[in-house]
């Protein structure tokens, strides 16, 4: 039996992934592949002094990164995905990898292990390098125009092979897939390389929302307010994690869809006046709002829903109505009984945050910060009433 195993970050999966893995069976006609996501990223630089760049760039949680790999692998034949590095309680490396397998299936098999060759160019520094090469075939993926012989030109390289101290590594040369994991989560779309339904379990769970909201909330082109900018998307981040530790007490169903209310409701709060007022003259007969509206300031709610919704493919209506509301709750609801759980709980975590502070913001704030977590219901209400009285 051969045995592929390919082993990555996954964080997303996408479809030049399934594509290696397509192509990997079909070269050496393997029957099984297995796919491994790490629990930890190898030689990528952490800067833990920029802490917006370090949240955006750790890894995913396992269970999404695997969730996603079940959910893009699910018509893919002779293959499954495998928990093994995720469960290690230390860094994985690939040596262990392959004894479990070896292990697991017997070792008369012939094993097969997927890289690049960015990873291959230096092999010698991961662990016991040499007796991996012993243990299994490498199947090299070749960035375009890289020769590991160095003996080809012009960009173009046809080497099947490569003599890598004095074992052969099966090189791939025509495969044509120029997709990143980082460019993806910049675009946050389809057309850049991601099945359907992986981008929807994205959205649902709110993954790799720093990426867009620094697209919309920080221009770095324009580096006027750069701090008031970081500053928001700091106070998205602190909502979002109140909204979770709220959702925890009245409805833990529901935990990932409030982080993904609280991340995203202040999407579009980095537009003025002139901005807000042309975003909503251009989509007017969407949005469903009347030209009466109070003031331009509370339009980021519903231009933000809209925004997810049509450009990036937000279905879920639960979080989409939490952050049109969040600003005016009781926009199209005929009375307080329509209002979600997460209605509340986001409307309460943008006003009780902790950095809201009492002489600003709300009026008797660490009170109410302790009764949401008693009586959502109360604490909404006084707080609604609060904030409704400022604006008059």
């Amino acid at each position: 039996m051969k045995i592929i195993l390919f082993c990555g970050a996954f964080d997303m999966v996408h479809n030049a992934h399934i594509a290696m893995a397509k192509y990997a069976i079909d070269l050496i006609k393997a029957d099984k592949l297995i796919f491994l996501p790490s629990n930890f990223k190898f030689f990528k630089p952490i800067n833990k002094d920029d802490n917006l760049e370090y949240e955006k760039t750790k890894l995913t949680h396992g269970h999404h990164r695997l969730a996603m790999l079940k959910i893009a692998t699910k018509n893919l034949v002779n293959t499954e995905v495998s928990d093994y590095e995720l469960n290690q309680v230390n860094k994985s490396y690939t040596i262990n990898t392959i004894d479990h397998f070896k292990k697991l299936y017997g070792a008369e098999h012939e094993y097969y292990f997927i890289i690049g060759s960015d990873n291959l160019e230096r092999f010698k520094q991961w662990k016991d390098w040499e007796r991996i090469l012993k243990e299994v075939k490498i199947i090299c993926f070749k960035r375009s125009g890289v020769c590991l012989k160095k003996t080809c030109f012009q960009n173009q390289c046809n080497c099947e092979n490569f003599n890598f101290f004095e074992h052969q590594i099966i090189l791939v040369n025509d495969f044509n897939y120029n997709i990143s994991s980082t460019e993806i989560k910049k675009q946050h779309n389809l057309a850049s390389g991601i099945d359907p339904a992986v981008l929807d379990y994205i959205n649902e769970h709110g993954l790799y929302a720093l990426w867009l909201l620094e697209k919309h909330l920080i221009s770095y082109d324009n580096f006027n307010n750069l701090e008031k900018k970081i500053a928001r998307i700091n106070h998205c981040r602190r909502v979002a994690q109140m909204c979770v530790d709220l959702m925890n007490v009245y409805d833990k169903k529901l935990i990932d869809q409030a982080y993904c209310a609280g991340i995203y409701h202040d999407i579009l709060k980095c537009l003025d006046e002139q901005e807000s007022i042309a975003y909503f003259n251009e989509h007017k007969s969407e949005l469903n709002i009347g030209d009466d509206f109070i003031s331009w300031r509370i339009l980021h709610s519903y231009l933000g829903a809209h925004l997810l919704q049509t450009q990036y493919g937000f279905k879920n209506q639960l979080i989409l109505n939490a952050i049109r509301r969040h600003t005016r709750p009781f926009d199209f609801i005929k009375d307080y009984s329509e209002l979600t759980t997460l209605d509340k709980i986001l409307y309460c975590a943008d006003k009780l945050e902790p950095n809201r502070r009492e002489e600003i913001d709300q009026i008797n704030i660490d009170y109410y910060r302790k009764l949401v977590f008693e009586d959502l219901d109360k604490a909404f209400i006084e707080v609604y009433k609060y904030q409704q009285r400022q604006r008059k």
